[in-house]
């Protein structure tokens, strides 16, 4: 260890190993010790939920220490000394999904949403201003489907395919975000760095080098969750005629695909297939955590679906087994048996906001965690779905961004708007702008 740190300082080191990003979570362990001295880096994460919530399921009665929750935010408990939640807070916009995609990350009608300027802000010494990931969120989308917004005011690109958002990660100078090579893409980032790792390997002492093997194996294992879960599950079946090496004798209309698994032309990507939803929900996670951890990117912004989709049913592997979708749902026409579905419905995406702030709070940063060091935000397009309110939305605040955040509590913010929370955010990231939740901050 000393050799290398005698070698290389914190800034250099993306150029010694030639800006191979897969050994960005060796960094992050390196970077634990005190002798490279420098504060860990307060990170943002959004995580957009569709549909809205119902407040009576949501928010807890009692404001003040967190103790019992509703059913929808009951899977949070287990995460409640790391959360807040508000309540009493109102979107200042139009009572429709669209106008509610539109001003949630952005406070207003037009303009760049908060993860875009927080990633222009936080883009120095990192590969990625944002890392943005999906989860079925450009599935027979369409403007609706966009919470983030670029500084032209058009939607951002959100990538809900794991292997091209793992690439644009962790795929090094020869890989990008629209990669198309299905060569390039299949091929593991570890063989186009086989000799920078080999180079530092020889340099670690046997303490390093099992951190090292540690790191690379947990690389290997997301890389096979990716590869299992987009391969197509059933191949087309080969047909007579066409194929060999002599020539096509007869017009036969037909082809030998040699075995190969080619999906129909018109066929869904595997990605978004019902049955593998909560896994690409799991692994898209993963990769945002671990593109935080590693220093690819501060800011992150997780989607889960988009505000209209009627015919994905809520009842795949891992779900909350309603056989119905999310959104005509959550039309509930204040039926009490159909609210009680929405409620569980959504009580599955907290859930999955849980799993997230845990898989953030078991990435050691020096004494503290990457989600002591981040402020995230849950939240989702509307109020109660059922007449399209805009009034006492569902937000959590996940996260101490570095002890500003006193977590443990629900929050009565009423007479807030979501430009105030936006606010905070942003002052929790160390910048001044405006907006106030009494009794948020330490």
């Amino acid at each position: 260890m000393k050799k290398i740190l005698a070698e290389v300082d914190r800034r250099n080191f993306f150029r010694y190993l030639g800006n191979a990003a897969v050994f960005y979570p060796f960094m992050r362990t390196m970077f634990e010790t005190e002798v490279f001295g420098a504060n860990n880096a307060k990170r943002a994460v959004f995580f957009y939920f569709p549909s809205g919530v119902i407040s009576s399921y949501f928010h807890p009665t009692a404001m003040g220490a967190l103790g019992a929750l509703p059913l929808t935010t009951a899977p949070l408990a287990a995460v409640k000394n790391d959360i807040v939640i508000l309540k009493g807070v109102d979107y200042k916009t139009g009572h429709s999904h669209n106008e509610g995609t539109r001003y949630c990350l952005t406070g207003g009608n037009s303009g760049p949403s908060l993860d875009t300027t927080l990633g222009d802000k936080f883009k120095d010494n990192v590969k990625l201003p944002v890392m943005r990931v999906g989860i079925n969120s450009q599935l027979r989308g369409g403007y609706d489907s966009a919470v983030s917004w670029n500084p032209t005011g058009n939607p951002s690109t959100i990538e809900d395919n794991p292997k091209k958002a793992f690439a644009a990660a962790f795929g090094g100078a020869g890989f990008a975000l629209a990669e198309t090579d299905p060569n390039k893409i299949s091929k593991s980032v570890l063989d186009f760095c086989v000799e920078d790792i080999k180079s530092l390997q020889t340099r670690l002492g046997s303490i390093e080098k099992q951190k090292l093997d540690y790191h690379l194996s947990s690389l290997r294992e997301l890389e096979r969750r990716i590869q299992v879960s987009t391969m197509p599950t059933t191949p087309d079946p080969i047909t007579p005629g066409g194929g060999g090496g002599g020539g096509v004798a007869s017009c036969t209309k037909t082809v030998d695909y040699k075995g190969l698994v080619i999906p129909d032309a018109n066929a869904e990507p595997v990605y978004h297939a019902d049955e593998n939803f909560h896994k690409i929900g799991g692994i898209m996670m993963d990769i945002a955590v671990q593109s935080l951890a590693c220093g690819v990117t501060n800011v992150a912004l997780v989607q889960f679906m988009h505000s209209i989709d009627d015919v994905f049913l809520m009842n795949f592997p891992g779900g909350p087994g309603i056989p119905a979708a999310n959104h005509s749902t959550s039309h509930h026409d204040f039926n009490a048996e159909k609210m009680l579905m929405f409620a569980k419905i959504q009580a599955y995406f907290m859930d999955q906001f849980a799993t997230l702030t845990t898989k953030m709070k078991a990435v050691a940063e020096g004494d503290k965690n990457l989600l002591y060091n981040s402020v995230s935000l849950a939240f989702s397009e509307l109020a109660d779905p059922g007449s399209h309110e805009m009034e006492n939305v569902g937000l959590v605040i996940a996260g101490q961004a570095g002890g500003k955040i006193k977590t443990g509590q629900a929050i009565d913010a009423t007479g807030k708007t979501q430009g105030d929370v936006l606010g905070v955010v942003s002052q929790a990231m160390g910048l001044g702008t405006g907006g106030s939740i009494p009794g948020l901050f330490t």
